[in-house]
């Protein structure tokens, strides 16, 4: 027989043992029932928003971990700063220095210009000016939409072409980190004073959405979204966010938005201030570049946390800036368009998976050390699975959920099967100490033990007439009554035996019933009672 029909036979063998066999059905029910049991409970904590707060901060850490990328040549801002004031730049910034930035921009030929700056009213002199500049039409001109509550919004100058004006408006969660990008909105209500921010009827587009559109080639088709239809740019999809998406929970998506796909870089866009361009010292950067404008000062308080930067350290511009360098990356170079997700029946098979796996961990057979050791090695390895799938596939997968389920579900089954049981008992001692007595006890309670026991007594009586009576076997029959007495003792000891031994057997069987905790006690003094029998049984005369 070959090493291949000696493992397939060994692996028979121990399949086919029925102890196994019910131990192993009762142990991978419990693992099911678990598994299914908890992982209904997380998807229902999970649904009604409990686990939201834990999940984004989660997948903030993840964000953090990622690779870093390049920084994206294709955009420029110019910023505000605080040394720009101390270098005598007037603030609040004129129409006229506004005006000059913007000239020297498009003398140098940007692509396009988005401001992250709002001209509802004059501010000094040189209006005219800073019309003759929007005139262009590669000036991107911010607004600020209105909202629900008494926010009338910014217009935007009353000179400029509807097309060339985009809203600012950003949507911090309740932790106020950014990490979702309006792309489409409309005004909820209207009011008194209305004009093109604050218009119900109005389908408006942000600044970062219309200055990637404009950055673009012509010739690039866009898939304007529908109900049914996700917005399309080229071959980059951009689908609308949707409520319960990775780990948030009712969340308002009455506008088109997306996840942000941050670039991991300390510095992902290059910032120049104004003092710099106003010297003409950054000439030789603008040449092709989508530009934004705004104000990177701390002390203008236009900042905000987002993954990266929890501390409200990033401003505004800078995070408008990036997510149209997102739009770009995908359309140009096939950069994922957006943090992607699962659907919610999608996330509770993954959970559910992780459970399974938490409860297999929990082999009945495998020591308890072991089982701690392969659990948090598996958790090491569901953390890499869902940080690879960030970093390299840009999918937010449950992580969080999936540690609760596994590890809940790994603590329950092996408290049901050992710790609860009997927390007092060296669970391997016990066993090994029960097959070792129970291949003792076998001797005796085997079917073939009476058939055995008659045989011995049979010799018993040739041995005992021949030695005593040093009698032939014919003789024997002729002394027949000599021996009666004798014989008449040695059938009552094994009729006395007999009964004993079928009790033993018995009572071996009703062992096996009992809880561990009684089979430790009974298993003692069953072998000493074993024992004494067996002796009897080779040796009468004791």
């Amino acid at each position: 027989m070959n090493l291949t029909s000696r493992l397939k036979s060994r692996i028979n063998a121990f399949l086919s043992n029925p102890q196994l066999s019910q131990g192993m059905s009762k142990w991978s029910s419990k693992v099911l029932i678990v598994s299914v049991g908890l992982t209904i409970t997380i998807s229902g904590v999970r649904q009604i928003g409990l686990l939201q707060s834990w999940e984004l901060h989660a997948f903030d850490w993840l964000v953090s971990l990622r690779l870093p990328e390049k920084q994206d040549h294709r955009l420029l801002v110019v910023g505000f700063t605080d040394d720009d004031i101390n270098n005598k730049i007037p603030y609040p910034l004129s129409d006229e220095k506004l005006a000059e930035v913007i000239t020297i921009l498009q003398d140098n030929n940007a692509r396009v210009i988005g401001l992250d700056i709002f001209r509802d009213i004059k501010i000094g002199k040189g209006r005219p000016e800073l019309n003759k500049a929007f005139e262009n039409g590669n000036v991107i001109v911010a607004c600020g939409m209105s909202d629900a509550k008494k926010d009338q919004g910014i217009a935007p100058p009353s000179s400029i072409d509807p097309a060339q004006v985009g809203f600012l408006n950003v949507r911090p969660d309740h932790d106020d980190i950014i990490r979702r990008a309006l792309l489409i909105s409309s005004p909820p209500i209207s009011y008194p004073q209305k004009h093109l921010c604050n218009d119900p009827q109005q389908k408006l587009q942000s600044v970062p959405f219309l200055v990637a559109q404009y950055y673009l080639p012509e010739n690039i088709n866009i898939t304007v979204p529908t109900n049914n239809t996700p917005l399309k740019i080229g071959k980059a999809e951009f689908k609308r966010l949707k409520s319960n998406a990775g780990g948030y929970r009712n969340l308002d998506t009455n506008d088109y938005q997306i996840l942000i796909n941050y670039r991991s870089n300390p510095e992902p866009i290059e910032i120049v201030s104004f003092s710099q361009l106003l010297n003409h010292q950054v000439d030789a950067k603008i040449k092709d570049r989508a530009v934004f404008i705004g104000y990177t000062g701390t002390s203008f308080k236009d900042t905000f946390p987002t993954p990266y930067t929890k501390n409200a350290i990033t401003p505004g511009v800078l995070i408008h800036a990036q997510v149209a360098s997102q739009i770009i990356s995908a359309v140009e170079n096939g950069r994922s368009s957006q943090i992607l997700y699962w659907d919610e029946w999608q996330d509770c098979l993954w959970i559910l998976g992780w459970a399974l796996v938490g409860g297999l961990l929990t082999w009945r057979r495998s020591p308890t050390w072991l089982v701690i050791t392969s659990v948090v090695i598996t958790m090491g390895g569901l953390f890499a699975v869902c940080w690879v799938g960030l970093n390299s596939f840009a999918y937010w997968l449950p992580m969080l959920p999936s540690f609760f389920v596994l590890v809940g579900t790994s603590v329950i089954v092996l408290w049901s099967e050992r710790i609860r049981i009997a927390p007092e008992i060296d669970w391997d001692s016990v066993r090994e100490e029960e097959s070792k007595k129970k291949e003792q006890s076998e001797r005796i309670a085997r079917s073939e033990f009476f058939q055995q026991l008659q045989e011995k007594a049979n010799q018993l009586q040739q041995q005992l007439i021949y030695e005593k009576h040093d009698l032939t076997q014919d003789s024997y029959y002729h002394k027949n009554y000599e021996l009666s007495n004798e014989l008449s003792t040695f059938d009552n000891w094994l009729e006395e035996l007999a009964p004993k031994a079928k009790q033993m057997r018995q009572d071996w069987e009703n062992m096996l019933t009992q809880s561990l905790a009684q089979k430790k006690e009974s298993i003692r003094a069953l072998a000493k009672r074993s024992q004494y029998l067996l002796n009897r049984y080779e040796d009468p005369n004791k």
